[in-house]
Protein backbone atom coordinates (compact mmCIF):
# COMPACT_ATOMS: atom_id res chain seq x y z
CA UNK A 1 0.00 0.00 0.00
CA UNK A 2 1.38 3.75 -0.86
CA UNK A 3 2.62 5.81 1.88
CA UNK A 4 1.49 8.58 -0.21
CA UNK A 5 -2.09 7.49 -0.82
CA UNK A 6 -4.42 4.71 1.13
CA UNK A 7 -7.33 3.59 0.38
CA UNK A 8 -10.18 3.24 2.59
CA UNK A 9 -13.02 0.44 1.48
CA UNK A 10 -14.56 -0.72 4.41
CA UNK A 11 -18.34 -1.52 5.15
CA UNK A 12 -18.74 -1.88 8.55
CA UNK A 13 -22.50 -2.10 9.90
CA UNK A 14 -22.07 -0.06 12.50
CA UNK A 15 -20.39 2.51 10.25
CA UNK A 16 -22.50 4.89 7.84
CA UNK A 17 -22.45 2.49 4.80
CA UNK A 18 -19.68 3.23 1.83
CA UNK A 19 -21.90 1.83 -0.49
CA UNK A 20 -25.16 3.16 -1.25
CA UNK A 21 -28.16 3.65 -3.72
CA UNK A 22 -28.67 7.38 -4.49
CA UNK A 23 -31.77 8.93 -4.66
CA UNK A 24 -31.57 8.65 -8.39
CA UNK A 25 -31.58 5.05 -8.69
CA UNK A 26 -27.43 4.70 -9.11
CA UNK A 27 -25.61 2.83 -6.98
CA UNK A 28 -22.80 4.54 -5.07
CA UNK A 29 -19.25 4.13 -3.31
CA UNK A 30 -17.14 6.66 -1.41
CA UNK A 31 -14.04 5.89 -1.82
CA UNK A 32 -11.55 7.39 0.49
CA UNK A 33 -7.87 8.27 0.55
CA UNK A 34 -5.38 9.69 3.75
CA UNK A 35 -2.67 12.32 1.30
CA UNK A 36 -0.43 13.56 3.35
CA UNK A 37 -0.46 17.61 3.45
CA UNK A 38 3.13 19.57 3.29
CA UNK A 39 3.43 22.90 3.82
CA UNK A 40 5.77 24.35 0.51
CA UNK A 41 7.68 27.00 1.31
CA UNK A 42 9.67 24.59 3.60
CA UNK A 43 8.31 21.56 2.33
CA UNK A 44 7.54 20.00 5.57
CA UNK A 45 4.65 18.19 6.49
CA UNK A 46 1.86 19.16 8.13
CA UNK A 47 -0.54 16.41 8.22
CA UNK A 48 -2.85 14.30 6.10
CA UNK A 49 -6.24 15.48 4.36
CA UNK A 50 -9.00 13.19 3.57
CA UNK A 51 -9.64 12.82 0.42
CA UNK A 52 -12.58 11.23 -1.45
CA UNK A 53 -14.20 9.97 -4.81
CA UNK A 54 -17.91 8.88 -5.34
CA UNK A 55 -18.15 6.23 -7.51
CA UNK A 56 -20.74 5.44 -10.09
CA UNK A 57 -20.58 1.65 -9.42
CA UNK A 58 -22.69 0.55 -12.71
CA UNK A 59 -20.14 2.56 -15.07
CA UNK A 60 -17.08 1.94 -12.82
CA UNK A 61 -16.09 5.72 -12.73
CA UNK A 62 -15.98 8.71 -10.54
CA UNK A 63 -18.82 11.28 -10.19
CA UNK A 64 -17.84 15.04 -11.82
CA UNK A 65 -18.53 17.92 -9.52
CA UNK A 66 -22.03 18.71 -11.86
CA UNK A 67 -23.15 15.23 -10.74
CA UNK A 68 -22.06 15.04 -6.84
CA UNK A 69 -24.55 18.68 -7.19
CA UNK A 70 -27.17 17.21 -8.43
CA UNK A 71 -27.74 14.44 -5.26
CA UNK A 72 -30.38 15.11 -2.63
CA UNK A 73 -29.06 16.85 0.53
CA UNK A 74 -29.35 12.93 2.35
CA UNK A 75 -26.99 11.64 -0.24
CA UNK A 76 -24.14 13.94 0.47
CA UNK A 77 -24.70 13.54 3.86
CA UNK A 78 -24.22 10.19 3.80
CA UNK A 79 -21.18 11.24 1.48
CA UNK A 80 -19.81 13.64 4.31
CA UNK A 81 -20.44 11.28 6.72
CA UNK A 82 -19.18 7.56 5.40
CA UNK A 83 -15.68 9.85 4.54
CA UNK A 84 -15.43 10.84 8.15
CA UNK A 85 -15.63 7.46 9.56
CA UNK A 86 -13.55 5.75 7.10
CA UNK A 87 -10.61 8.07 7.14
CA UNK A 88 -11.15 8.28 11.25
CA UNK A 89 -11.10 4.53 11.81
CA UNK A 90 -7.60 4.04 8.67
CA UNK A 91 -6.23 7.25 10.47
CA UNK A 92 -6.20 5.93 13.73
CA UNK A 93 -4.71 1.83 12.22
CA UNK A 94 -2.17 3.76 10.21
CA UNK A 95 -0.62 6.54 13.02
CA UNK A 96 -0.70 3.78 15.94
CA UNK A 97 -1.52 5.88 18.27
CA UNK A 98 0.77 8.93 17.19
CA UNK A 99 -1.32 12.22 16.93
CA UNK A 100 -0.85 14.43 13.41
CA UNK A 101 -0.27 18.32 13.79
CA UNK A 102 -3.28 19.11 11.85
CA UNK A 103 -6.29 16.53 9.94
CA UNK A 104 -8.19 18.24 6.68
CA UNK A 105 -11.71 17.12 6.96
CA UNK A 106 -13.86 17.31 3.53
CA UNK A 107 -17.73 18.50 4.57
CA UNK A 108 -20.53 19.93 1.77
CA UNK A 109 -21.94 22.73 2.19
CA UNK A 110 -25.09 21.10 1.79
CA UNK A 111 -24.59 19.18 5.15
CA UNK A 112 -23.60 22.15 6.64
CA UNK A 113 -26.57 24.25 6.22
CA UNK A 114 -28.98 21.94 7.63
CA UNK A 115 -29.34 21.20 11.84
CA UNK A 116 -29.64 17.27 10.77
CA UNK A 117 -26.70 17.32 9.03
CA UNK A 118 -24.86 19.62 10.88
CA UNK A 119 -25.30 17.69 14.13
CA UNK A 120 -24.40 14.19 12.95
CA UNK A 121 -21.02 15.98 11.85
CA UNK A 122 -20.32 17.37 14.78
CA UNK A 123 -19.94 14.12 16.58
CA UNK A 124 -17.20 13.29 14.13
CA UNK A 125 -15.41 16.67 14.78
CA UNK A 126 -15.12 16.36 18.27
CA UNK A 127 -14.06 12.65 17.71
CA UNK A 128 -11.45 13.95 15.28
CA UNK A 129 -9.78 16.84 17.41
CA UNK A 130 -8.35 13.29 19.55
CA UNK A 131 -6.28 12.64 16.92
CA UNK A 132 -4.70 15.78 16.24
CA UNK A 133 -2.02 17.79 17.85
CA UNK A 134 -2.80 21.64 16.27
CA UNK A 135 -6.32 21.02 15.41
CA UNK A 136 -8.84 20.66 12.25
CA UNK A 137 -8.72 21.72 9.22
CA UNK A 138 -12.07 22.11 7.44
CA UNK A 139 -12.15 22.10 3.62
CA UNK A 140 -16.17 23.13 2.92
CA UNK A 141 -16.74 21.91 -0.54
CA UNK A 142 -19.49 22.73 -2.88
CA UNK A 143 -19.45 26.63 -2.05
CA UNK A 144 -19.02 28.09 -5.49
CA UNK A 145 -22.41 30.04 -5.79
CA UNK A 146 -23.76 30.20 -2.58
CA UNK A 147 -25.31 32.35 -0.48
CA UNK A 148 -23.33 34.73 1.59
CA UNK A 149 -25.75 34.52 4.41
CA UNK A 150 -25.93 30.70 3.99
CA UNK A 151 -22.38 30.21 3.97
CA UNK A 152 -22.07 32.50 6.78
CA UNK A 153 -24.11 30.74 8.93
CA UNK A 154 -22.77 27.23 7.93
CA UNK A 155 -19.01 28.41 8.88
CA UNK A 156 -19.64 30.02 11.92
CA UNK A 157 -21.41 26.77 13.40
CA UNK A 158 -18.64 24.89 12.95
CA UNK A 159 -15.85 27.61 13.51
CA UNK A 160 -15.55 26.93 17.57
CA UNK A 161 -14.65 22.96 16.39
CA UNK A 162 -12.02 23.95 13.32
CA UNK A 163 -7.91 25.45 13.73
CA UNK A 164 -9.18 26.96 10.34
CA UNK A 165 -11.90 26.85 7.39
CA UNK A 166 -10.98 25.74 4.38
CA UNK A 167 -13.10 26.86 0.96
CA UNK A 168 -12.85 24.44 -2.26
CA UNK A 169 -12.73 26.17 -5.69
CA UNK A 170 -13.79 24.41 -8.55
CA UNK A 171 -14.40 25.76 -12.36
CA UNK A 172 -16.36 27.38 -13.38
CA UNK A 173 -15.32 29.88 -10.74
CA UNK A 174 -18.16 31.77 -9.12
CA UNK A 175 -18.30 34.99 -6.93
CA UNK A 176 -14.85 35.55 -5.20
CA UNK A 177 -16.35 38.73 -3.47
CA UNK A 178 -18.18 36.69 -1.34
CA UNK A 179 -15.89 34.01 -0.48
CA UNK A 180 -13.56 36.86 0.57
CA UNK A 181 -16.01 38.72 2.68
CA UNK A 182 -17.29 35.45 5.16
CA UNK A 183 -13.42 34.71 6.90
CA UNK A 184 -11.81 31.59 4.92
CA UNK A 185 -8.44 31.50 6.26
CA UNK A 186 -7.80 29.56 3.15
CA UNK A 187 -9.08 27.96 -0.35
CA UNK A 188 -8.34 24.68 -1.78
CA UNK A 189 -8.41 23.71 -5.38
CA UNK A 190 -7.98 20.18 -6.84
CA UNK A 191 -5.66 19.52 -9.71
CA UNK A 192 -7.72 17.33 -12.38
CA UNK A 193 -6.80 13.87 -13.23
CA UNK A 194 -6.52 14.38 -16.91
CA UNK A 195 -3.74 16.79 -17.42
CA UNK A 196 -1.60 15.47 -20.09
CA UNK A 197 1.82 17.34 -19.62
CA UNK A 198 3.44 20.10 -17.84
CA UNK A 199 2.25 22.65 -19.75
CA UNK A 200 -1.46 22.10 -18.96
CA UNK A 201 -0.14 21.62 -15.35
CA UNK A 202 1.01 25.10 -15.61
CA UNK A 203 -1.92 26.62 -17.09
CA UNK A 204 -4.41 24.81 -14.69
CA UNK A 205 -2.26 26.01 -11.60
CA UNK A 206 -1.76 29.43 -12.79
CA UNK A 207 -5.50 30.33 -13.20
CA UNK A 208 -6.49 27.78 -10.04
CA UNK A 209 -4.39 29.54 -7.65
CA UNK A 210 -5.10 33.00 -8.80
CA UNK A 211 -8.75 32.05 -8.47
CA UNK A 212 -7.62 31.34 -5.22
CA UNK A 213 -5.91 34.25 -4.23
CA UNK A 214 -9.21 36.33 -5.00
CA UNK A 215 -11.04 34.55 -2.11
CA UNK A 216 -8.16 34.19 0.59
CA UNK A 217 -4.68 34.78 1.47
CA UNK A 218 -3.29 30.51 1.54
CA UNK A 219 -4.39 28.40 -1.18
CA UNK A 220 -3.84 24.74 -1.05
CA UNK A 221 -3.20 23.02 -4.36
CA UNK A 222 -4.13 19.31 -3.56
CA UNK A 223 -3.98 16.00 -5.55
CA UNK A 224 -0.70 16.89 -7.81
CA UNK A 225 1.08 14.39 -9.47
CA UNK A 226 4.39 14.67 -8.28
CA UNK A 227 6.80 16.77 -5.67
CA UNK A 228 8.53 18.73 -9.09
CA UNK A 229 4.65 19.89 -9.47
CA UNK A 230 4.02 20.48 -6.22
CA UNK A 231 7.58 22.74 -6.35
CA UNK A 232 5.56 24.45 -9.55
CA UNK A 233 2.51 25.38 -7.99
CA UNK A 234 4.54 26.88 -4.88
CA UNK A 235 6.29 29.26 -7.25
CA UNK A 236 2.45 30.09 -8.84
CA UNK A 237 1.67 30.96 -5.51
CA UNK A 238 0.18 27.95 -3.56
CA UNK A 239 1.06 27.70 0.10
CA UNK A 240 0.66 24.01 0.56
CA UNK A 241 -0.64 21.36 -0.89
CA UNK A 242 -0.58 17.29 -1.56
CA UNK A 243 0.29 13.92 -3.77
CA UNK A 244 -1.97 11.80 -5.08
CA UNK A 245 -0.88 8.51 -6.62
CA UNK A 246 -0.95 7.62 -10.13
CA UNK A 247 1.35 8.16 -13.45
CA UNK A 248 3.44 10.86 -13.46
CA UNK A 249 2.66 14.01 -16.27
CA UNK A 250 4.85 13.92 -19.28
CA UNK A 251 7.68 17.07 -19.28
CA UNK A 252 7.15 19.95 -21.15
Amino acid sequence: MSAVARQIETTEPSRPESRFVAANGRPLRVSCRLEPVLELKAFRRIGYRMARQVIDVEAERPLTVDEILRLTRADLERIDLATLSRGLDRLQVESEGAKELTLILPVSYVSLSNTHGRKALVGYFKQARETVLKGLVCEVTEIEGVPEAGLSAALAAIRPYCLLLVGRRCQPYGDSHILASVGLQGVSVECPTDLADDGEFVHWARHAVDAGKRAARSVMAFGVPSTRHLAIAAHLGASHGSLRSGPVLRGA
